[in-house]
């Protein structure tokens, strides 16, 4: 699954879903009453009794082996009604099983032989009586026939007159524990079973689930039911359901037949969208040595989905983000999404992990795959970039001192913690392994790891096994330290230059070293170059201490050309492997050199970024970088370098690059330029605002003037609200921009845009922008507080919880009876714990008064 980024990721897995609106609202339907439930249940125990020891994979006493649902949606109230048959084996003597779920009422449940038995309800946990013991290896089923109204899970949408684009619609989302609010089943993943579907439906809606279609029923009161079967095992939390009108493309996918369900109309774009994934189809059968192992692939894109995918077994869901028509490459492209949900199918379906405290073997193996088709579909350097990213993502997310200090349990993963760690954490210690044991080893070592684990849930220790048969290596060491161990190091390098062809460089780990998070063993490459030489000379070391140093003997140039031992540049972790903060100490000559002439991109961009510190002094090399260096994302971060130089030769050479062929460059320069006084760039915002063609360079460079406070900013930013944009981001940076304007006209101009018929079934991003800007703005004024109440009640589950944090901002307590509602009846991704949270903030001022 792909979750949202804001400034750098969203939190950790929480309770999936989606907010329930008032009545009159458009998304997320809520029925008024739940299925109807006729037939009597014998009850075990009341309501509310203890459910017994905690259902898990320690507690599972019985093997799913197949289930088999049949629904009946009620797409106007919201609710459904229908059986689940289950098909298990007792892994003990069994006189009860015991189930998950959560927003149900259970009608009856009998045996396969038409036998009655009882079932209680408590705790989240289905208890069921069976009519007689089973012994163990016994096989046997249970249909239970139930109905309500999910709270979490499966989610309904309709149009309204007040939201008439709302599609009729509706969609699961299962991961983490969400299919037990609308399946009673075992809702973890170690247990795995074969799945059908018989859904039932208004005609002429198309539904989509796992596996094949397996026939359309026509009913006598004119609706449909339409079957979906899959007869490979897999984890119940992938089960999946989508219902509503879609354009569906087919194409060849490898060999695969794929599906691309779009919203109508949107068809003729499907190739700009998902025209790639046959060749990342192609690239992970054969990374991987696996045949893709579900049939048929279907992508379908769905309305206010909570993230940004989700990898659904055969049938990946996804945000309508994805959506996008030609002309907004590079700037945006769904290819790193669509590439994860289908690595996913290999790495969380194909193999699961066994808990989500190892959920890093599904996520990590899924961002780094998505890194590994784009380093052959793009090329090293875009790989290396991107490699460079998810290191970053990770680092900035983690407050070393916290994880340092942390207790942690035996062979728990650091790579499950939260958000950034089991996806950019475990893709870097995915690639730093690959680059520990060699590119074909590593290879070997996950083609291996499939081979032997397919259809299978596992441990992080699966893996582990894998790589050290193939590399004959013992890694216990690097999982202990970047699987289970915490944190990462930060390093300070220094090499001091002697004569006689003698170099030291020492080591510095300046993170805390703790018990917790003890110091790191790094094995690593140092290079040493001439400027004016080809020759390299390269030395592998190890660091093993906290302060840590290496001499080298015989260091001079071996090629002839001038060159003495004192023009030596070292270059600490020249392939930029190290998931490490690294501070080099350096001369400013030796980074203008690295800038203009390291063979690494990545490298000249770290240069760039260190050049930053030396001001006007390095201008000249940054702007040499800026103009000509044959990688984007070099002549980028050397344009974000002179920003922060603050100088009006500065401005000046950023003006000079404003019309650099690549937009992702030109969005550097607005972004540049928006730290620059507003004399020397406000011309050139302005005209990147109105005129320039992508969309996202007038969207920063609209944020940028607002920061420049510029005369004529606010009527230049008013009059590009005109312009449309893909995934409205100039009128979303438009609201960045009035907020640091500090105009205060601008929250009026805001209060257009916090209307739910913005979000258009995508993010909402422009409308937090919005909020944002308004509560800046006008944090007094009585239209504010208005609307922060309106939006606590909003159909999209994060506006509640924008809302909310807005409310804490500006001590609304008239907040507090709807946010004390909401903890209890609010459903969505964290929207309980954001409630409580934001009502407990609101009281204690009070309580300190009292």
């Amino acid at each position: 699954m792909l979750r949202l980024r804001a400034a750098a990721l969203v939190s950790m897995l929480v309770v999936l879903g989606c907010s329930t609106p008032t009545a009159d609202t458009a998304a997320q339907s809520a029925p008024a009453t739940a299925a109807s439930a006729t037939a009597s249940t014998t009850v075990l125990g009341a309501p509310g009794a203890p459910a017994g020891p905690k259902l898990g994979p320690d507690t599972r006493d019985y093997d799913g082996e197949n289930l088999v649902l049949d629904l009946d949606l009620d797409m106007e109230r919201g609710s459904l009604m229908g059986t689940a048959t289950h098909t298990m084996t007792a892994l003990a003597d069994l006189s009860t099983v015991r189930m998950h779920l959560l927003d149900m009422t259970v009608s009856s449940v009998t045996t396969g032989e038409g036998a009655t038995c009882t079932s209680s309800l408590a705790g989240g946990v289905l208890s069921i009586g069976l009519d007689r013991p089973r012994k163990k290896g016994e096989r046997f089923s249970l249909k239970i026939a139930y109905g309500g109204t999910p709270k979490s899970g499966l989610w309904f949408f309709k149009p309204t007159p007040e939201y008439p684009d709302v599609p009729l619609q509706v969609y699961t989302q299962g991961e983490g524990t969400e299919n037990r609010h609308w399946i009673p089943c075992y809702d973890l993943p170690d247990d795995r079973l074969t799945s059908s579907m018989r859904v039932i439906v208004p005609l002429g809606l198309q539904t989509l689930s796992n596996g094949r279609p397996a026939g359309t029923e026509a009913l006598a009161d004119g609706r449909v039911a339409h079957t979906w079967v899959l007869e490979r095992p897999h984890v119940s939390y992938l089960i999946s359901l989508v219902v509503g009108t879609f354009d569906d493309v087919k194409r060849d996918a490898a060999g695969v037949e794929q599906h691309d369900l779009v919203p109508p109309g949107w068809g003729p774009w499907c190739d700009e969208v998902f025209g790639r994934t046959p060749d990342m189809m192609r690239f992970f059968q054969d990374y991987t040595g696996q045949p893709y192992p579900w049939g048929r692939y279907s992508q379908v894109t769905v309305w206010d989905f909570m993230w940004g995918g989700m990898e659904n077994t055969g049938a990946t869901t996804l945000n309508m983000r994805a959506l996008h028509k030609d002309g907004v490459r590079p700037d945006y492209s769904a290819d790193g999404l669509v590439a994860h949900e289908l690595a996913h199918q290999w790495f969380g379906d194909l193999i699961t992990c066994r808990t989500m405290n190892h959920m890093w073997l599904n996520e990590g193996f899924a961002t780094y795959l998505t890194d590994l088709w784009h380093e052959h579909h793009a090329g090293p350097e875009q790989f290396a970039a991107d490699c460079l990213d998810r290191r970053e993502s990770y680092m900035d997310s983690v407050n070393l001192k916290e994880v340092s200090e942390k207790p942690r349990p035996a062979k728990a993963t650091d790579c499950g913690d939260i958000e950034a760690h089991p996806y950019m954490k475990g893709a870097s210690v995915l690639h730093m392994l690959r680059k520990l044991i060699g590119d074909d080893v590593f290879k070997r070592g996950i083609q291996r790891y499939v081979r032997d684990n397919r259809d299978k849930s596992v441990e992080s220790e699966a893996l582990r096994a894998a790589m050290e048969a193939e590399s004959k290596q013992d890694l216990k060491w690097f999982f202990d330290q970047w699987v289970y161990g915490s944190g990462y190091p930060e390093l300070t390098v220094a090499a001091t230059v002697w004569g006689r062809g003698v170099i030291t460089v020492l080591i510095d780990q300046t993170q805390p070293v703790t018990k917790t998070m003890p110091a790191f063993r790094l094995p690593v490459d140092v290079e040493i170059r001439w400027p004016n030489s080809k020759n390299v000379i390269r030395k592998h070391i190890e660091i093993t201490e906290t302060s840590h140093g290496f001499t080298f003997n015989d260091v001079l140039p071996a090629d002839g050309s001038k060159g003495s031992i004192e023009d030596a540049i070292v270059i600490f972790d020249p392939d930029h492997v190290l998931l490490a903060r690294i501070r080099e100490l350096r001369p400013r000559t030796n980074w203008e050199w690295q800038v203009l002439y390291d063979p690494s991109n990545v490298g000249r961009m770290l240069a760039a970024r260190a050049l930053a510190d030396f001001g006007f002094m390095a201008g000249d090399a940054i702007e040499l970088a800026s103009q000509d260096d044959a990688r984007f994302e070099v002549r980028a971060a050397a344009c974000t370098a002179l920003g922060k130089m603050h100088t009006e030769e500065t401005a000046a050479h950023l003006r000079e690059v404003v019309g650099d062929k690549d937009s992702r460059v030109r969005r550097a320069v607005a972004n540049a330029m928006g730290e620059c006084e507003a004399q020397y760039v406000a011309t050139e915002l302005k005209k990147y605002l109105a005129d320039d063609p992508s969309v996202y360079v007038a969207a920063d460079a609209a944020a940028a003037l607002g920061k420049t406070k510029a005369p004529g900013a606010f009527e230049a930013l008013v009059d590009g609200l005109k312009r449309e944009s893909h995934r409205d981001q100039i009128r979303q940076r438009i609201m960045d921009g009035l907020k640091d304007l500090g105009d205060k006209r601008g929250a009026e101009i805001a209060m257009r845009y916090l209307g739910y018929e913005w979000g258009h079934g995508i993010q909402h991003q422009l409308r937090k922008a919005a909020l944002d800007a308004m509560v800046t703005l006008a944090p007094d004024a009585p239209e504010t507080k208005a609307w922060v109440l309106k939006l606590l009640r909003d159909p999209y589950f994060r506006m509640k919880q924008w809302a909310a944090d807005a409310a804490v901002k500006l001590k609304i307590v008239e907040a507090l009876p709807i946010l004390d509602d909401l903890a209890v009846n609010a459903t969505g991704p964290g929207v309980t714990k954001a409630m409580k949270a934001a009502a407990a903030k609101l009281r204690a001022p009070a309580e300190i008064e009292e």
